[in-house]
């Protein structure tokens, strides 16, 4: 799939093989709540899904963007999560979509839900100035503690102490 060019380009641009496979836990992408709405890793796990919780660009891109989900939407009975990934996974009617991508490399936001908080000094570096993300060697933008990712920030903010 075109999809996995582009993943593995991104992730050479950045010097990396892989990004955080070796660190996700599937067994963290469970909803014990909501059965149905579990997700599962793929196989062989890799950095590389959708997450609607950030979203940046140029204003008039993220207009067209959140415009076009919102239409989506409302045709669907499903997540956010699942109708973003529809909209991103849509290119023929959508001129806009040459600038949507995924941060593959986790460069501007990581999304940490399956990364277990023992995992945190290999991922993160916390320094004077600044978290660094260990495998892009970059100062962190933005973490993203989704589901089960909350405990790692609040765990991560907790050793910055």
């Amino acid at each position: 799939m075109h999809l996995t060019a582009r993943r593995q380009a991104v992730l050479q641009e950045f010097g990396m093989k892989e990004a955080f496979e070796k660190l996700g836990d599937c067994r963290r992408c469970r909803d014990l709540d909501l059965p149905g709405y579990d997700s599962f890793c793929s196989s062989p796990p890799a950095y590389q899904h959708l997450n609607s919780g950030f979203l940046m660009g140029r204003a008039e891109h993220v207009l067209q963007s959140v415009s076009a989900w919102l239409k989506l939407y409302s045709n669907h009975s499903e997540t956010d999560q699942l109708v973003a990934r529809d909209l991103f996974l849509q290119h023929s009617d959508r001129p806009f979509l040459p600038f949507m991508t995924l941060d593959y490399s986790g460069a501007l936001v990581l999304t940490v839900g399956n990364i277990p908080e023992s995992a945190i000094p290999e991922v993160f570096s916390i320094r004077e100035n600044g978290i660094y993300n260990l495998q892009t060697g970059l100062v962190q933008c933005f973490i993203h503690g989704a589901g089960p990712g909350k405990a790692f920030v609040a765990q991560l903010l907790r050793s910055q102490r």
